[in-house]
């Protein structure tokens, strides 16, 4: 994947789904990138299943995992910009 926020940089990233006892899914995205050893760990719920009148389909949590995916490589792209223009302070 990639981030605006880093273009040079090549990010790697896992999903792993986590079920709950109260139904709600739960997705552990990691992601690390080709710069250096740092990771980034983000756990993302979605709603139980059906709960509020809301009605899951396999499409829409596809976009939502998509979009949790994204938001975590910009995290760790934003951490990573931050850390070379500090390390270039120095």
């Amino acid at each position: 994947m990639a981030s605006d926020h880093l273009p040079d940089a090549k990010f790697t990233v896992g999903v792993k789904q986590i079920e709950t006892e109260d139904g709600t899914l739960v997705f552990e995205v990691t992601a690390s990138s080709d710069l250096n050893s740092y990771r980034e760990v983000q756990r993302h719920g979605i709603g139980g299943y059906g709960g509020c009148g809301a009605v899951l389909t396999v499409d829409g949590v596809h976009q939502l995992v998509v979009a949790f995916r994204q938001r975590v490589v910009d995290a760790l792209a934003t951490k990573l910009a931050m850390h070379q223009a500090f390390s270039q302070l120095s």
